[in-house]
């Protein structure tokens, strides 16, 4: 998870125990310990992102994620991920194969005395309980097939990482040649 920040970047990885969520007509629920660092960068944000990786791929990356704070350090740097934004600006690591940006609608924090199931009740010992989020999902990137690069300037254009478009990179120059053909300019569609 990542909110609309400056660099260097927080990321949030959430337990599968805690993403319950349920996506209803566009709307996700999720949940967020109050206690670590990047609950008050989503509380001060109105959009966050949510990605998702490929089944087996950044397991040591995520794990990472999992177990540092982004207080210690650049998370993004760290794992060797990068940083695309959304139009919002909301950062999101673009080795992800989908990525949910979504707008805050709704924040409450769970209540001992509203779980049902006492079970639950085990994951909060010390009694540190989640910030609930609604939030609405405004854009879905879906990057099935292959990596895209987002490049954005005067126009954007969405080129995908494959040899047939990227031509040459120089990363001391910080420079790539690509070929671009009709389509790949979010403002020809």
């Amino acid at each position: 998870m990542n909110a609309n920040t400056p660099p260097p970047h927080p990321i949030c990885t959430i337990p599968e125990w805690v993403v319950e969520g349920s996506i209803n007509r566009g709307v996700r629920a999720d949940h967020l310990v109050w206690i670590i660092n990047t609950y008050g960068i989503v509380e001060d944000s109105d959009t966050l992102t949510l990605s998702f990786f490929p089944a087996g791929e950044y397991r040591d990356a995520l794990r990472y994620c999992g177990t540092k704070s982004g207080r210690d350090g650049d998370k993004f740097a760290a794992t060797g991920w990068t940083v695309e934004r959304t139009a919002e600006g909301t950062p999101y690591p673009a080795e992800a194969n989908l990525v949910l940006v979504c707008r805050k609608l709704y924040a409450d924090d769970l209540k001992e005395n509203a779980f049902i199931d006492p079970e639950m009740l085990n994951h909060y010992a010390a009694k540190d309980y989640h910030r609930f989020y609604i939030c609405e999902i405004t854009e879905v990137l879906d990057y099935p097939g292959n990596k895209v690069y987002v490049v954005r300037g005067e126009k954007e254009y969405m080129i995908p990482a494959v040899n047939q478009f990227i031509l040459s990179t120089d990363m001391e120059k910080n420079e790539m040649q690509v070929r671009l053909i009709e389509g790949m300019g979010t403002h020809e569609n």
